[in-house]
């Protein structure tokens, strides 16, 4: 079940988190499927794009998602996602 707030509307929830990502992720009966195999691209001066069955290791326990952005320079407030803290666009 995918957390944060939800706004709902007619035949749809919308669920936004900040933490997970600064985007809003939409959630229906259809969950959306781990790629596979999963893939992991390094971007210059970026994040760490993630996709496919993942288990994150963060300060509040192991957390299971289908992508991802970590952080690739050190400097995120919220490990081991990227917040876009040092300019980059997650």
């Amino acid at each position: 079940m995918p957390t944060g707030k939800a706004y709902e509307g007619e035949g749809i929830t919308v669920y936004y988190d900040g933490k997970r990502c600064r985007h809003f992720a939409v959630a229906d009966d259809n969950v959306e499927q781990p790629d596979a195999p999963t893939t992991i691209e390094v971007r210059a001066d970026g994040p760490v794009m993630m996709r496919g069955d993942l288990t994150l290791a963060g300060p509040e326990g192991p957390v299971k998602e289908t992508r991802a952005a970590v952080c690739g320079c050190g400097k995120t407030s919220n490990a081991p996602f990227c917040d876009g803290a040092c300019g980059c666009s997650p």
